[in-house]
């Protein structure tokens, strides 16, 4: 028989992880992870490439891939999270993310509006939002580089810093 929390229990070790390293309550982190799943659509991605086909080894190889990079970034972004706010709530440490990095989320809104009008019918269309997030978590990282060694983000030119729009129909 298949638990209902079994989906969920797959974040367990990160979830227990996480607050090793931090010092965080375990019930605390384990908010900011399911948190982060909804605000930054890691949950409705996953039930996508849960109804996706999975006709060849390719297809199933290729949707494992993608079920992996999900989790991974929802631990990575639960981290940057925790990390930046100890003292508050995991509802007003992922809401005070969530406003530093806006112009990020805004355009993952964007893309996830898009997907939902078109239609998710290919593995292509969510790693497309899969690098989205990844991008947040790569911005995240670089700003936190930056303002260890004295600097700000500002300071690097435009054309140094990655894209994150997503392809045009080119």
């Amino acid at each position: 028989r298949r638990n209902v929390f079994q989906e969920e229990l797959v974040h367990g070790p990160d979830i227990i992880a996480v607050a090793h390293d931090t010092g965080r309550p375990v019930t605390d982190v384990a908010r900011v992870f399911f948190l982060v799943g909804r605000e930054f659509h890691l949950d409705k991605l996953k039930k996508i490439a849960d109804h996706l086909p999975r006709l060849t080894r390719w297809e199933r190889w290729g949707i494992q891939t993608l079920e992996d990079d999900l989790v991974h970034l929802r631990r990575q972004l639960s981290e940057k999270v925790v990390e930046a706010e100890s003292d508050i709530s995991p509802e007003q440490a992922v809401e005070e993310f969530l406003m530093a990095h806006r112009p990020e989320h805004a355009r993952l809104g964007h893309l996830m509006d898009l997907l939902s009008r078109e239609g998710p019918n290919h593995i292509s269309s969510l790693i497309v939002a899969v690098r989205q997030i990844r991008a947040l978590v790569v911005t995240t990282d670089r700003a936190a580089h930056l303002e260890a060694h004295g600097l700000r983000a500002a300071s690097l030119p435009e054309d140094q810093s990655e894209t994150t729009e997503p392809p045009g129909n080119g």
